[in-house]
C-alpha cells in the first residue's frame, strides 16, 4: 500500500481519482503471522464496512488441490498445469452448485451469531458509564477518520493488559521477602 498510488500514477493504464480513500487492510488468516501493532493497524475487524465470513478463500482452496499433489510430482509442466486447471475448474463448478447450500447456512449461522453479539455488547454496555461510552466513541471516530494517514491512531483499539511475572521471579522476590523476614531471628 505504501507505493500503491505512485504506482498508478506512473502508469499510462491505470489512473486513480486523488479523491479515492483506500483503507490498508490485512486478512485475519495472515494478520497474526505481522507484527503485534498490525492486528489493530490493519486487522480487517477494525475496518469500518469490512466483514469476515469464514477465513480467506485462498486458503480453503488448497485443501482440494492437496488431492492431486502426489500426482503431481512425476509429470511434466503442460501435464501438471492440464491436471491443475481441471481440479480447479472441478472446483468452482461444485461450489457454483452447492452455493444456495452454502449461503442458506451461512446465512442461518450469521443470525446465531448476531444474537449472541448483540446480547455480549449490551451487557458490556450496562458496565460502562455513559462517559465512557461518549469518550470511546469519540476515541474510536477520531482513529477511523486518520488511520489512512496514520495507522498507529487505531492503537485505541489494543488491549492494554500488564505482562505477569514469570514464577522464577515471584520465587526470587518470596525468598527476599522470607529472609528479610526472618533476619534477627535464630542464627
Amino acid at each position: 500500500m505504501k507505493n500503491l498510488r505512485r504506482r498508478v500514477d506512473s502508469s499510462d493504464l491505470l489512473h486513480l481519482p486523488p479523491s479515492m480513500r483506500i483503507t490498508a487492510g490485512i486478512g485475519m488468516w495472515h494478520v497474526h503471522g505481522h507484527k503485534q501493532e498490525c492486528y489493530t493497524w490493519y486487522s480487517l475487524l477494525f475496518i469500518k464496512g469490512s466483514g469476515w465470513v469464514d477465513g480467506e478463500i485462498i486458503e480453503t482452496l488448497w485443501s482440494t488441490l492437496n488431492i492431486v499433489s502426489a500426482s503431481t510430482r512425476g509429470m511434466t509442466t503442460p501435464h501438471c498445469q492440464e491436471l491443475l486447471d481441471f481440479q480447479m475448474n472441478d472446483s468452482n463448478f461444485m461450489k457454483m452448485i452447492r452455493m444456495a447450500d452454502s449461503l442458506s447456512w451461512k446465512l442461518k449461522t450469521a443470525r446465531a451469531s448476531v444474537v449472541l453479539a448483540r446480547d455480549a455488547f449490551e451487557r458490556f454496555n450496562k458496565a460502562i458509564t455513559p462517559d465512557q461510552q461518549r469518550n470511546w466513541g469519540r476515541q474510536e471516530e477520531a482513529a477511523l477518520l486518520r488511520c489512512v494517514h496514520d495507522p498507529s491512531v487505531m492503537d485505541v483499539f489494543e488491549i492494554q493488559l500488564k505482562k505477569g511475572q514469570i514464577i522464577y521471579c515471584t520465587q526470587c522476590e518470596l525468598n527476599v521477602h522470607v529472609l528479610q523476614s526472618s533476619n534477627g531471628a535464630c542464627s
